[in-house]
């Protein structure tokens, strides 16, 4: 790289040696590095903090096979699924298993809320409603300034589909709601490359779930919706595979827990 923009770039990179060297050699693009340094940044600072434990009968993370852990579970037990699942490639079979795990846990009169990728929407779809849930409507979640790239047709996408599902039968109402939803103006990606936006998750739990119910995540990651569900006032349930993503997840949602306060209304 050129050796101004490299003396640009220094003030932030002086933190971390190596990779400041590998941006000074060109092994590293500086567009690739920022974000990093912010990644780092971030979590040190979210690891600087004392340990918090997290009450129980608010808000949980387990670690491990999301499938597997969810048979603690019990049947009808869960408000609100919101979940952002692997997409596609090896993880196609999730959809059908996660169609399956949603008809099982839901209450009567729950909501399933997942994001799909647009490459493999139908096979998603159709796995989600071959667990027996009934397709309810399709929700979409706009990029505020982002261009994510579908390399394989070519696209650049400027919207997120949102999946709606619920139980067979139910006879309670949804509420009124817009089917659009906008990201905050820079999405939340420091803590985990796939990070979602926290206040479209936020609008989406208040619109689906009321105060103290039960958000249930399958697919954690480092915790964006138990972020949202705590600061809605809502209780929380997240599974992660990865150890460490997972402790990132407790961290982040602990800190939420700290800073929340309860409505003066609330009973």
């Amino acid at each position: 790289m050129g050796k101004r923009r490299y003396e640009l770039a220094r003030p932030g990179l002086a933190a971390d040696p190596g990779l400041a060297e590998r941006v000074a050699t060109g092994t590293l693009p500086l567009l690739v590095a920022r974000p990093e340094l912010e990644r780092r940044a971030a979590l040190a600072q979210l690891t600087a903090g004392p340990t918090v434990e997290l009450p129980a009968e608010r808000v949980a993370v387990w670690q491990g096979d999301a499938f597997q852990l969810a048979d603690r579970l019990p049947d009808g037990s869960v408000d609100l699924i919101l979940t952002d699942p692997p997409w596609g490639g090896a993880a196609l079979d999730v959809w059908p298993r996660l169609g399956q795990l949603a008809a099982r846990v839901l209450a009567p009169a729950g909501v399933a809320i997942v994001y799909v990728g647009h490459l493999h929407l139908p096979v998603a779809l159709g796995g989600l409603a071959a667990g027996g849930l009934d397709w309810w409507w399709a929700a979409t979640i706009a990029f505020h300034g982002a261009h994510p790239a579908v390399r394989a047709r070519r696209v650049r996408t400027r919207w997120r589909p949102v999946a709606i599902l619920r139980q067979p039968g139910s006879r309670s109402e949804t509420p009124w709601f817009v089917d659009l939803f906008v990201t905050d103006p820079k999405p939340e990606k420091r803590f985990h490359a796939w990070g979602q936006s926290l206040g479209s998750a936020r609008s989406l739990i208040e619109r689906f779930s009321l105060p103290r119910q039960l958000v249930f995540d399958p697919f954690t990651g480092a915790g964006t919706f138990g972020v949202a569900a705590i600061e809605t006032g809502r209780r929380f349930l997240g599974i992660e595979r990865d150890p460490p993503t997972a402790e990132i997840a407790r961290s982040r949602i602990a800190r939420a827990l700290a800073e929340w306060e309860e409505p003066a209304d609330a009973g």
